[in-house]
């Protein structure tokens, strides 16, 4: 005859990262529409202000190379006028900022102000490489006042445009951002912003030789 049989309990399921069936692209808070808008605004305004101080370092410049010479007479008609020249100038100015700032930090300083971060796909720090398709994509995006942009994040359960969905990456809270993906916004700003500012000052320069 057996004596008696001892059973243990069946362990209870340990909870995952998500219980209860949540949706994991809830818990990582993507950005919406409005507040990544906020933010681009405010990126503008940054620009805009850090473009004016360029220019007139610029202007400071082209003044001591006139004196010195290089400079042809009538620079002071010229500068400040739109041309195409300064067109691309501008929009090179502004992809290096974004591209730059999101590579090295994660955010703009629109994005850092109102607590948005950059990720891969995959949770990771935003890479280069990705920063740049995101950023030179949002010339589609921003097409018909970001309806673009509206229509693809409105498809999309993370709030992908389409600059994030074929550069594979996503904007999201900072206070959701992992552990492991964190990392401090300042550099990023610093090194972009430095880079717009070079690049507005050079072309002022040589719009004038």
């Amino acid at each position: 005859m057996q004596g008696p049989q001892w059973y243990a309990p069946p362990e209870a399921p340990q909870p995952g990262p998500y219980q209860h069936g949540d949706d994991p692209n809830a818990l990582l808070e993507p950005g919406g529409f409005w507040i990544r808008g906020g933010a681009h605004l405010i990126d503008i305004i940054t620009v805009g202000i850090v473009g004016a101080v360029s220019g007139a370092f610029g202007a400071i410049v082209v003044g001591m190379l006139d004196a010195a010479g290089v400079i042809e007479p009538g620079w002071e008609d010229r500068i400040g006028k739109p041309t195409v020249g300064s067109f691309l100038f501008g929009t090179l100015a502004s992809l290096v900022y974004h591209t730059a700032a999101e590579a090295f930090g994660g955010a703009t300083v629109g994005k850092a102000i109102c607590g948005l971060r950059v990720l891969t796909e995959d949770r990771r720090p935003c890479t280069l490489l990705k920063a740049l398709g995101r950023n030179l994509a949002y010339y589609i995006d921003a097409l018909f006042f970001g309806a673009i942009a509206w229509s693809s994040m409105s498809d999309s359960p993370t709030k992908q445009r389409l600059g994030d969905r074929w550069a594979g990456t996503i904007v999201v809270m900072a206070r959701a951002v992992p552990a492991s993906a964190r990392r401090s916004p300042a550099v990023g700003i610093l090194v972009a912003l430095f880079l717009y500012a070079t690049i507005e000052v050079l072309a002022v320069v040589l719009a004038m030789l």
